[in-house]
């Protein structure tokens, strides 16, 4: 609108002056601008339609993906196993609530530590099993933090980055204590 005035103040001086009609290149000249600042205003109205809706799918790509943090980690909290992640070289990355239990470790302790540093004997038994791409079990003895002698179960598996990458090993356990004593008592 702005440069629609100045041209048409410009028209009028030129009438001013005693030109009889208007200037066809002038005339010419303000249709290509004005068109050109119509079209400038379309793109723009078009990206900033583009851009809020951008702005909303990310919005709810991001809603999902919270949720879906959430569910997990419900889910892994709500576990009557524990879980234990570790990276390649065995060094604890996770540790959940039923692992705190069982242990009586809580997971500020133990992550960084090596499984085995936690639960000795347990690389051996389900992590290099699982190393060589078989599931790994066994079952062990262990003293826990507060000074019970149970037998844990343990299952290990490759936790796959993707793509065949080894991104750790996952160890799920339990406390089979008195199934042991069940058949210790069957034998007797």
């Amino acid at each position: 609108a702005g440069y629609g005035s100045v041209l048409l103040l410009a028209h009028w001086e030129s009438m001013a002056r005693g030109a009889q009609s208007a200037d066809p290149v002038q005339l010419a000249v303000w249709g290509v601008n004005a068109g050109a600042l119509m079209l400038v205003a379309l793109l723009a109205s078009a990206l900033s339609r583009e851009r809020d809706r951008a702005g909303r799918a990310l919005a709810a790509t991001t809603r999902d993906l919270a949720s879906l943090q959430r569910l997990h980690q419900r889910t892994v909290e709500s576990l009557t196993s524990g879980l234990i992640t570790t990276d390649p070289a065995g060094r604890i990355t996770s540790w959940n609530p039923e692992a705190e239990r069982i242990t009586g470790a809580n997971s500020a302790e133990v992550l960084g530590l090596s499984l085995d540093a936690v639960i000795p004997g347990a690389r051996a038994g389900a992590l290099e099993a699982a190393g060589s791409g078989e599931r790994g079990r066994a079952r062990l003895r262990h003293r826990n933090r507060r000074g019970q002698d149970l037998h844990l179960g343990l299952a290990g598996s490759r936790l796959r980055a993707g793509d065949d990458d080894p991104g750790g090993y996952v160890v799920i356990f339990q406390d089979v204590t008195k199934v042991v004593e069940m058949e210790a008592e069957l034998r007797r």
